[in-house]
């Protein structure tokens, strides 16, 4: 069976009278910022997908890693496959720290052996960070859909892509003139975060009138190919014994005596809550009252399930007042909203 992998997104003859296609199966990616827009905007997002391609079996069949096409700035990938019925899973933006695995070997996937319920992406190789804590993770993007090749013409088929990962970038300030030293160097760090990736989706985004839905593990979904509407596939952050990680975010104090702080992870899971602590570097004193614990306040606030919700980005102010933490939106109009941790 022949599997030819093409850059280019078409060609034609000079005449311009006809065009002469070497794949049968186009696949469009498409981000619209889970919702956010009507316009595709993987460009601006996605610099690179990893499409891995599996048999009516489930078993897989190839491995496509392509960029953006330098002509139109989307991500097309064409292919010319043996007819028959394919599933696709694709990551966006991954680099060397989160390889992908075959959960049953243990091992890289491969053709013609991995099932697609045995593929994992594990951050095992992150950035270093002191103390056994790691830098950022990728701002992963995950797609998933089924789809048939014809015996005869061109089958074009559009993936929608899902935020895979959590972003929470953070404001800390201090009332009543109790703000920490400047000059000294401080540190966040955010604990018990999943290294692991089922990159079959746990969930569909709509299913009939429902928010969400039981993702159907069956060969093909009930989802046509030339289904026009959005179908966002959620993928599922997966415990393997003790595989959690401890994110690192190395600060200072600004002019303005101001606090910022980014981390991005994988996902964030309902089974478990993520920790803040922020520590003076030099000796690890706790500069703030105590550990936050960030799902008192996301679920407060927010209502949020992050095992259902398509995009984990959260943009914090923590003001602290002696013992007291308040937690708010950044850049809100009606500051009162915050919530107050005691």
């Amino acid at each position: 069976m022949a599997v030819v992998l093409l850059s280019a997104t078409g060609c034609y003859d000079l005449e311009g009278e006809r065009e002469i296609c070497d794949y049968n199966i186009q696949l469009r990616y498409d981000y619209n910022q889970e919702n956010g827009t009507i316009q595709n905007m993987i460009d601006y997002y996605v610099y690179a997908i990893d499409e891995y391609i599996f048999d009516e079996s489930g078993i897989l069949f190839l491995h496509n890693r392509f960029t953006p096409d330098v002509c139109r700035e989307k991500m097309t990938s064409e292919l010319l496959l043996p007819a028959g019925r394919y599933s696709v899973i694709a990551i966006g933006n991954r680099d060397d720290r989160s390889p992908t695995m075959d959960l049953a070997t243990g091992n890289a996937p491969v053709r013609g052996v991995t099932h697609r319920d045995a593929m994992r992406l594990t951050l095992d190789n992150p950035v270093p960070m002191p103390n056994g804590t790691n830098g950022p993770s990728e701002k992963l993007y995950h797609g998933y859909r089924t789809f048939t090749v014809n015996e005869r013409g061109i089958s074009r088929v559009r993936v929608d892509m899902l935020n895979a990962h959590c972003l929470i970038r953070f404001r800390v300030t201090w009332r009543n003139n109790t703000t920490p030293s400047r000059g000294v160097d401080y540190h966040a760090t955010l604990d018990d975060i999943a290294s692991h990736y089922k990159l079959m989706p746990e969930y569909i985004y709509p299913r009939n009138t429902f928010n969400y839905a039981t993702h159907d593990p069956a060969p093909h979904d009930d989802y046509p190919s030339n289904d026009n509407g959005v179908i966002h596939h959620i993928p599922s952050t997966h415990f393997e014994g003790r595989n959690v990680l401890s994110y690192r975010h190395d600060t200072r104090i600004n002019a303005d005596n101001e606090m910022w702080g980014e981390f991005t992870t994988y996902r964030f899971k309902m089974a478990y809550s993520p920790k803040l602590t922020i520590v003076r570097s030099s000796d690890g004193q706790l500069i703030i009252p105590r550990v936050i614990d960030l799902w008192k306040y996301l679920d407060w606030y927010y209502g949020d399930e992050p095992d259902y919700t398509r995009k984990q980005e959260y943009h914090i102010s923590i003001e602290i007042d002696g013992d007291d933490i308040y937690m708010m939106p950044l850049n809100v109009a009606d500051w009162d909203e915050g919530g107050v941790l005691r």
